[in-house]
């Protein structure tokens, strides 16, 4: 994950997932650290729009958390043309502090 590009933190993290074209399950595992404030709100995005809502995540400066969400058939295409991103706002970033587009390797 990186910053965001319109603020300036230290806050790192990455964004480990497998997609199944068959189920178009995803199955992701977020890990964080040195966020500058505790987290708020953790989701995927597809273009904007807020596409898989993380719940139950740690409130802690550093975590991990896992999970597995089912797309539709558009957003698989969307996944495939690197237009889904994970995003986590903190207290101090209510905009968003450190954010990961998806793409396939």
């Amino acid at each position: 994950m990186k910053s965001a590009p319109q603020d300036s933190t230290s806050g790192m993290g990455t964004v480990s997932a497998t997609f199944n074209l068959s189920t178009l399950q995803l199955k992701y595992t977020i890990s964080w650290n040195s966020l500058s404030s505790t987290p708020i709100a953790m989701h995927f995005h597809d273009k904007g729009p807020v596409i898989v809502p993380i719940n139950g995540f740690p409130a802690n400066l550093s975590g991990t958390i896992s999970g597995v969400a089912t797309l539709t058939s558009t957003q698989a295409t969307d996944l495939s043309e690197g237009s889904i991103y994970a995003m986590i706002h903190t207290q101090n970033y209510v905009d968003g502090e450190i954010m990961a587009t998806l793409v396939k390797q």
